[in-house]
């Protein structure tokens, strides 16, 4: 009785052992889409998504001209725009999910999406 014992707990570990690497293979062949490594650009009816860490410049035709947004591998810009005060451009780079700039002249908003991975507020 006692090796039956021995037996079942040698199982009992290597089970345990084969679900954490099982676990730990999950985690690192998922694929983290929601992280904050996309641009969301909504214009008008239109929308766009485009990857954070590739450099580009997005050109976009609006009533007001020609909306131009800079994606440098991390941060998300407007740099050129034709509406009268400029505030989405004054407004500066964004980088981390969940921030975003609004044109409402140009009835354009640019986010990242994904998850946030602080805690912003605990309330109780």
């Amino acid at each position: 009785m006692r090796s039956d014992w021995k037996k079942l707990k040698i199982a009992d570990v290597l089970l345990a052992v084969l679900l954490l690497f099982l676990a730990a293979l999950i985690y690192v062949l998922n694929p983290q889409d929601d992280n904050g490594s996309i641009v969301e650009i909504i214009h008008g009816k239109s929308f766009y998504r485009y990857s954070l860490f590739k450099k580009r410049i997005i050109s976009l035709n609006t009533q007001n001209g020609v909306y131009k947004i800079r994606i440098n591998g991390k941060k998300v810009s407007i740099i050129e725009t034709k509406c009268r005060f400029k505030t989405c451009k004054k407004m500066g780079p964004i980088a981390k999910p969940g921030e975003s700039m609004i044109c409402i002249p140009n009835r354009i908003v640019v986010r990242i999406k994904g998850s946030l991975k602080k805690v912003d507020v605990i309330c109780h």
